[in-house]
């Protein structure tokens, strides 16, 4: 059962990542901060498509190898994104793309 949430979890990266390479003006962005908002895929449903794929993954190992310390590093994952990673990114997001992320903010869930 553990592979299935562990599947989705790569197909959604993978996803995430095409994306990305094509929606950038001059193919990859290698910065921590992107000049472009990505809507489309998997981001009409969250604006963070990374860590949910990242989340399943971990779920996914956690029911794999019924390892109790996989799900205290899906914890850790889960708080440290929650808490620290989305925020510090939604911040500099606002501030390189304005009122459009504000929108998209409004119109999609986190």
């Amino acid at each position: 059962m553990g592979i299935v949430p562990v599947s989705a979890g790569v197909a959604i990266i993978v996803w995430v990542l095409r994306l990305h390479f094509v929606s950038g003006a001059e193919g990859w962005e290698l910065e921590m901060t992107r000049r472009y908002l990505a809507t489309r895929g998997p981001f009409r449903f969250t604006r963070n498509p990374m860590y949910v794929a990242t989340i399943a993954i971990w779920f996914g190992w956690a029911v794999f190898y019924v390892s109790a310390a996989v799900l205290a590093g899906l914890v850790a994952i889960c708080a440290a994104a929650t808490f620290a990673i989305v925020q510090f990114e939604e911040r500099r997001l606002e501030e390189r793309l304005g009122d459009a992320y504000c929108e998209y903010q409004r119109r999609v869930p986190r």
